[in-house]
């Protein structure tokens, strides 16, 4: 079953965060970094999103909206790792590029783009749903 961030009636689909999810996310494969490695930085990003947002998260079994902001950021810690730059929150610097949440200073879309949507969903996840179910 395809997971979906819909809910018909009282069936809810949920998404989960694998080392895949993350690597497809930056056209990475297993050989460029290792699900262990990948794992971790799931578990970060997740830590960091439940930080931000004051939610309980399970990244094996999470909403759409939770597991894309947990994606998006462990795919940021995957490229930072790569290519040996340094990552703090939802801050990152690669190489020449930096990203602060701040300033948010953008030479490179990828990066940007993943980090843009991480910041926004987590100022989504943490406004409580008010729409019926």
């Amino acid at each position: 079953m395809a997971s979906f961030p819909f809910s018909f009636g009282a069936r809810v689909y949920l998404a989960s965060v694998t080392p895949d999810r993350v690597r497809n996310r930056v056209n990475l494969s297993a050989s460029d970094i290792a699900d262990s490695i990948v794992t971790q930085f799931i578990e970060d990003a997740c830590a960091e999103v439940m930080l931000e947002t004051g939610l309980t998260i399970d990244y094996n079994s999470c909403t759409q909206a939770e597991a894309s902001c947990i994606t998006d950021l462990a795919a940021l810690y995957c490229l930072t790792y790569l290519t040996g730059g340094s990552t703090s929150g939802t801050s990152f610097t690669l190489g020449d590029l930096s990203v602060r949440e701040v300033t948010g200073g953008v030479e490179t879309p990828s990066p940007a783009f993943l980090q843009q949507r991480v910041l926004s969903l987590i100022e989504k996840l943490r406004q409580p749903y008010l729409g019926r179910v």
